[in-house]
């Protein structure tokens, strides 16, 4: 794995940092870019601090971004998802790496599980905090569908993730999961970046952090919290989002007080992939504002 990160840091074009801190007894591995005022970037699902890869050089012209790995994601220590528990494990731990370095007035940019986060460290300290992002974010809808429902028992999303969903890059049956999250499958990713999907996907499988964030689905709720967050928050959703789709996710931006809503045409559950060059725009815009 540390290979094929260092191939795609190394793709980035950029002068990248690839660090390690231990937090709560987790090794985290994380990356540092650019100068300028602190933006901490938190992925989804397992994918680790790579599904930035076309952001963070923008971003870093402005900001000295840290992406990190959560736990059970990229080279940091893995987990058992059988027995998440997302408090402990990812917002905890996101709040020890910012204590760790001492961060002040730090921007936020969260997406999925991520985005959860985000709300959940602005909630617990939002003096600490500056502006923040979140990118079609869990925790603002408990629908899903008959599928998720069943990926839902553990088992069967196992059996799923060794059989049908295994690391074997002739089948392409994983690389198609990864691309059903998008409006357009055939969306452009860096060969680099696929070799690194594969390499996490293989030490840890995306399902079964999926299974267990849907069974948690109600846990993860925010809902009213959010009318508690006063900080100016932008909300980028993809239109054609299955994972999360928008107009479950819609009521809940109502609760929130100080917030600017971005809805991408023509893209899925990962805008910042699929349209790379204008969500930097907007999120460049937003905080430099």
């Amino acid at each position: 794995l540390m290979d094929t990160e260092r191939r795609l840091a190394d793709a980035m074009g950029i002068p990248l940092e690839i660090k390690r801190v231990s937090i709560g007894g987790f090794n985290i591995n994380y990356v540092v870019a650019g100068k300028g005022p602190p933006l901490l970037l938190i992925h989804g699902a397992n994918f680790g601090w790579g599904v930035w890869y076309p952001n963070i050089p923008a971003l870093a012209k402005h900001f000295t971004v840290y992406a990190i790995d959560l736990p059970g994601a990229g080279r940091s220590s893995t987990i058992d998802y059988r027995d998440l528990n997302p408090e402990k494990h990812f917002f905890s731990i996101t709040k020890g790496f910012i204590k760790h370095h001492g961060f002040s007035n730090l921007h936020l940019l969260g997406h999925s599980i991520g985005g959860w986060v985000v709300f959940k460290l602005v909630l617990g300290n939002p003096g600490q905090i500056g502006r923040v992002v979140v990118v079609d974010s869990v925790g603002l809808s408990t629908s899903i569908t008959m599928q998720d429902r069943m990926i839902a028992w553990y088992p069967l999303a196992k059996l799923i993730s060794y059989v049908i969903l295994r690391t074997e890059r002739s089948r392409k049956n994983l690389e198609k999961s990864l691309r059903s999250a998008f409006y357009n499958p055939h969306t452009t990713l860096k060969q680099e970046f696929t070799s690194y999907f594969y390499t996490i996907a293989k030490k840890s499988p995306p399902l079964l952090l999926f299974s267990r964030l849907i069974k948690l689905r109600h846990h993860l709720f925010l809902g009213n919290e959010l009318r508690f967050i006063p900080n100016k928050t932008l909300i980028i959703w993809g239109e054609n989002d299955t994972i999360i789709p928008l107009a479950s996710a819609t009521p809940s931006f109502d609760f929130l007080q100080n917030k600017s809503i971005e809805v991408f045409s023509n893209v899925g559950h990962v805008p910042f992939v699929e349209a790379p060059d204008y969500f930097n725009s907007i999120v460049l815009r937003f905080l430099n504002s």
